[in-house]
């Protein structure tokens, strides 16, 4: 204690650590409740001003060098932190959350350099990094001109208030601890404002996302558990199941876009086998939440988890369907023996393994070679009768202007027509446009391949996207925290059902059923119980009363698309 009360540091390194961390907490504040500040703010001050002096202390207790060298270090971490939860929200209106920690874990090679590209390297970015050179260099003038001060305070009424701001911090470590419903239990439990603090959020869903990756393994135990024998009625027919990436149905003249997107399918559904659905949702506005749910036999309306049961491609299989998967964003060598993160559970050796029967193991700059590539090892890749294939595509991904060839740039800034908008906004709007464009080819060129088979083919959105819809943003944000505005954009997505001639004319009252069903509400995380339904699976998962096409369909009364928000 003696040694404490002759230590000194330096008031404005330590100001610097406080105003850095409290930045963050700053850009929340938008989003909770109206009081929620006058707890926060206060609390977060008291907390981060003990951590800074901790640090300060502790410094000053190494010799001149080390102090320095961990002043540096510790300074680059806090700003490193900072500037990335002030990039999130800039951007994508978002913080540091589960979803951000798996978009980061699940972040493929192709798509983290476009977006070092497209978002590190811009201008805004630039600003932020300068702007905290600039302030770092004052902190740095500053704090040669102050003396240094005791670390201990010396007057007994300080020292009082100091003790209980260290007394309030140490009691909420016991909110920290490497399981995070008991962390959640913990603080609902024993309320505090802690559940308001960025870096007990960020704790958290890191935590969260162990927890997830805990539910891979999971999945694939409840895979090799299956032991039904399930059977199918069609016996000579194909299934294709296209599954899109960040299609915005605003944004395209199938339903109630103003620009010509997709000629192709509109003459298409003008021959009569082509259905729109115009009211379906997406149960997440990520892609790798809608994969588990979009396979999986169970959806967020039911009881069981995602993994608590088999996965619709094993179903497929044991009823002697062979299982194709064909992606464009992720893939894995020909030998499944490592784990790799990206697309999560689908790369996991024991559940992909489990599931497909065939996989590509390349990628293509746009998705039509893609389509080339499977059309060249078609006959390898599929049997007589009895194909299941899904296409997993780029689609509309932002950034859109990566998403098609250059002769594909029919729209430019001078067509969108929208006053409010900036050139910059314009641009991004007509590069998505382009790429919905070139989409409209892509699955066109799918159905064309299978359009003398005796076939059907599925097409949906995995989600949509948010370009500018209604202000200035591009990309999805986070929906827990964000207006009910932005559910349309992110989360109405197209979905629609092929029949070639040959499926139509032998399945006459699937036509009237397709027919019947278009207005009504669907999430697409039921689309495997439309499949059954369609194929007429027979097994214990099959619930009829989730397929929108079904006299017994069952609409749900509120589609979940977070743990505790819903679209309706």
């Amino acid at each position: 204690m003696k040694h404490l009360l002759m230590l000194k540091i330096n008031v404005v390194v330590m100001a610097t650590y406080v105003v850095m961390l409290m930045i963050p907490e700053l850009l929340v504040l938008e989003d909770l409740h109206w009081w929620a500040p006058y707890l926060s703010v206060p609390f977060n001050l008291v907390v981060y001003t003990v951590l800074s002096w901790f640090c300060c202390t502790l410094f000053a207790l190494m010799g001149r060098k080390t102090n320095a060298i961990a002043h540096v270090t510790l300074h680059a971490v806090v700003a490193l932190y900072v500037l990335s939860d002030i990039f999130l929200f800039v951007f994508f209106r978002r913080h540091w959350d589960v979803y951000t920690v798996q978009f980061l874990r699940e972040t493929n090679g192709r798509e983290a350099s476009e977006f070092v590209n497209n978002f590190v390297f811009s201008l805004r970015t630039l600003q932020m990094v300068a702007s905290t050179v600039g302030f770092f260099i004052l902190e740095w003038w500053l704090s040669r001109k102050v003396k240094l001060i005791n670390a201990w305070p010396k007057r007994t009424l300080f020292r009082i208030a100091w003790s209980a701001c260290l007394a309030v911090v140490a009691v909420h470590i016991a909110y920290f601890s490497p399981d995070v419903e008991r962390n959640y239990q913990f603080a609902h439990k024993y309320p505090s404002p802690i559940k308001f603090n960025d870096i007990w959020q960020t704790m958290q869903s890191i935590l969260m996302y162990k927890q997830q990756e805990q539910d891979y393994e999971r999945c694939a135990t409840s895979l090799a558990n299956y032991k039904e024998q399930p059977v199918c009625r069609d016996s000579t027919a194909d299934f294709v199941l296209i599954i899109g990436e960040s299609f915005n149905r605003h944004m395209s003249n199938l339903y109630d876009g103003r620009w010509d997107t997709n000629p192709m399918l509109i003459e298409r559904k003008k021959q009569g086998r082509l259905f729109l659905f115009d009211d379906v949702t997406a149960t997440s506005n990520g892609t790798s939440v809608v994969f588990r749910y979009l396979l999986s036999m169970n959806s967020r309306r039911d009881k069981n988890e995602w993994h608590e049961g088999p996965m619709l491609p094993l179903i497929m299989r044991r009823c002697g369907w062979n299982v194709i998967f064909y992606g464009n964003q992720f893939v894995v060598s020909n030998h499944l023996d490592e784990y790799d993160a990206t697309m999560g559970f689908l790369n996991v050796p024991s559940v992909a393994k489990a599931l497909f029967d065939n996989r590509n193991n390349r990628t293509f700059s746009y998705d039509l070679g893609l389509v080339a590539d499977y059309a060249t090892h078609r006959k390898q890749l599929e049997t007589m009768y009895r194909n299941f294939v899904i296409f997993h595509l780029y689609g509309q991904h932002m950034p859109a202007k990566e998403r098609y060839p250059k002769e594909f740039a029919k729209f430019t800034p001078n067509n969108i027509n929208r006053p409010e908008l900036n050139k910059a906004q314009c641009n991004d709007v007509a590069h998505y446009l382009n790429a919905t464009l070139y989409n409209d080819l892509v699955v066109d060129s799918i159905i064309r391949m299978f359009d003398n088979r005796n076939a059907v083919v599925m097409y949906l959105s995995d989600h949509g996207e948010e370009v500018h819809n209604f202000r200035n943003q591009y990309g999805r944000t986070d929906i827990n925290k964000d207006c009910r505005e932005s559910y349309a954009p992110q989360f109405d997505i197209p979905f629609m059902v092929y029949l070639t001639p040959s499926y139509a004319k032998e399945h006459p009252e699937l036509v009237a059923r397709l027919e019947a069903a278009r207005h009504r509400r669907f999430s697409n995380d039921d689309t495997p119980q439309v499949i059954c339904d369609i194929l007429g699976v027979q097994s214990a998962y099959v619930r009829l009363q989730h397929s929108l096409i079904n006299d017994s369909y069952i609409a749900p009364r509120h589609r979940q698309i977070t743990k505790d928000k819903y679209y309706d």
